[in-house]
């Protein structure tokens, strides 16, 4: 009867188990996916809203690009992204590391597109690549504004772009951006060379946004940068989806692995040490206390030989201890001798005096007595141990 209880038991314990890791996977899937997804307003290449950029990112695939969500820091840029597409507003802050990184990257030749949005905010001398660009309030109402750059590859067959925000740029004297449209509240979009690449800055988020997207030029703006930014269609266009809380967040290698782990990945890991630490209480309650095994008893090999050899002497087994003897013996010889186990008797006796320096005779009738063995002879324990000298003597001489 208590076997039984104890049976179901541990088939209760592992129905748990199964049932909360069903449990953690359902929730790690449906995290991901809202992190995916995100809240309406969320600038991410998932969104499919008014305020999403789904839209830019199924264009350029249409055309031919890799367009890939970035769900990693800047530091993992590397030389097959051809242009990185940042929109504001962020939800992770920006390290000082990826900043440095973002800025090499752009000097080997990357372009980044980044679109800012409120709030205001002043020059950052800390920020190497942006901190010379202040953001400063502007006049928030859209507007159609009329483009004309003949000689910007950025404005190629743009006549007008739709934008609309509450902020501009104001640079300052010696950030080396050329200001590329601008209204009367101030600076909208502007571009500068940093190394090989290219740094495109506008103040109007709506520029990439799917409801407008499709507004005046506002595609054929974006499909220029794309263009000149990947030159062909090996390299791809990553939007950064990091800062939007999509992807591993990175918080310092002194808090350890976990601190790396996505938010949901996380909370499955302490929801499993929590089940872990319940599963131990429910089977101490359930089963009592662990109990301490001993450790085994082994015993010496040298009793095992002792023991054999007594029951050899008693059952009057010679013959049947100095048969394996005898196997190993030839055995041994053939491989002295580079011979194979079919060689004939006659020629493992040559080869064995020849490596000895033995009489040819006295090995012979050593191999027939002990062949008779084999055959069913018996022998006694005097005569064993004679043999055994003798296999062991030419041994040594091999």
């Amino acid at each position: 009867m208590r076997g039984s209880t104890s049976a179901q038991g541990e088939k209760q314990l592992g129905m748990l188990v199964l049932l909360f890791g069903l449990f953690l996977l359902a929730a790690y899937h449906f995290e991901k996916h809202g992190q995916e997804i995100g809240s309406a307003v969320s600038p991410t290449s998932f969104n499919t809203k008014a305020k999403g950029v789904r839209g830019l990112s199924l264009l350029l695939q249409s055309q031919g690009y890799t367009s890939v969500p970035m769900e990693s820091t800047w530091d993992s840029l590397n030389s097959e992204t051809g242009l990185l597409v940042m929109i504001e507003p962020f939800t992770r802050k920006v390290e000082t590391s990826e900043i440095s990184s973002l800025k090499r990257w752009v000097e080997q030749g990357g372009t980044a597109l980044y679109l800012i949005s409120s709030p205001a905010r002043p020059l950052d001398t800390a920020d190497t690549i942006f901190g010379t660009v202040a953001v400063i309030p502007g006049d928030p109402h859209p507007q159609s504004l009329p483009i004309s750059i003949p000689d910007n590859t950025y404005f190629n067959q743009v006549h007008s772009l739709y934008l609309q925000s509450e902020v501009r740029l104001a640079p300052s004297s010696s950030s080396g951006f050329r200001i590329d449209a601008r209204d009367k509240s101030g600076i909208l979009i502007m571009h500068r060379s940093l190394g090989k690449g290219k740094l495109v800055v506008a103040a109007a988020v709506n520029l990439a946004s799917n409801d407008g997207i499709q507004a005046d030029d506002n595609a054929i703006f974006l499909m220029n940068v794309a263009n000149a930014a990947c030159k062909n269609s090996s390299f791809t266009v990553s939007f950064d989806e990091y800062h939007h809380e999509v992807g591993f967040e990175s918080k310092g290698q002194s808090l350890g692995i976990i601190s790396y782990a996505p938010r949901s990945v996380r909370w499955v890991f302490w929801q499993f040490v929590i089940l872990m630490g319940l599963l131990v209480y429910n089977g101490n309650r359930r089963f009592g206390r662990p109990r301490i095994s001993s450790p085994p008893v082994f015993r010496r090999s040298s009793e095992y030989i002792r023991a054999m050899s007594r029951f050899i002497r008693k059952a009057h087994g010679a013959d049947v201890a100095l048969i394996p003897i005898y196997l190993q013996f030839i055995k041994e010889l053939q491989e002295a001798c580079h011979l194979t186990g079919d060689t004939p008797v006659d020629r493992l006796l040559d080869e064995t005096s020849r490596h000895t320096g033995l009489d040819r005779t006295q090995i012979a009738l050593i191999i027939q007595r002990c062949e008779e063995v084999v055959g069913g002879a018996r022998i006694f324990e005097a005569e064993l141990m004679n043999l055994c000298n003798h296999m062991e003597s030419i041994k040594r001489s091999l």
